[in-house]
């Protein structure tokens, strides 16, 4: 993270576990765990203060913020968790890849 806590700038790679989608998962239980993670990880390193100024710059409007807030705080991320979410994210992903080629090749 570069910038000010007022102005950060982000620059994110998550790659080793990483999950393509043939469309955006803005807005789906995906998006929600990864951002859920992030903000869990990093908390562990900066001042939990700047959450609020993390989601802000992320795009995230305050009544958002505040639910999201209440979620981060009852978060408890596992190693059993991470596997069965990531089972779950490459079913997903596997689902919506073969939708994808299907819709292409005419096939619904």
């Amino acid at each position: 993270m570069r910038g000010s806590a007022d102005s950060p700038q982000f620059i994110l790679l998550d790659m080793p576990r990483c999950h393509i989608f043939p469309h955006g998962i803005r807005g789906t239980r995906m998006a929600r765990y990864d951002l859920l993670f992030m903000a869990n990880t990093l908390r562990r390193y900066l001042p939990a203060d700047d959450v609020p100024r993390w989601l802000t710059a992320y795009g995230m409007s305050a009544d958002h913020q505040s639910r999201f807030a209440a979620e981060l705080r009852g978060f408890r991320n596992s190693g059993q968790l991470r596997r069965l979410i990531g089972a779950e994210f490459n079913l997903r992903a596997w689902l919506a890849r073969a939708r994808s080629a299907a819709r292409v090749t005419g096939r619904s």
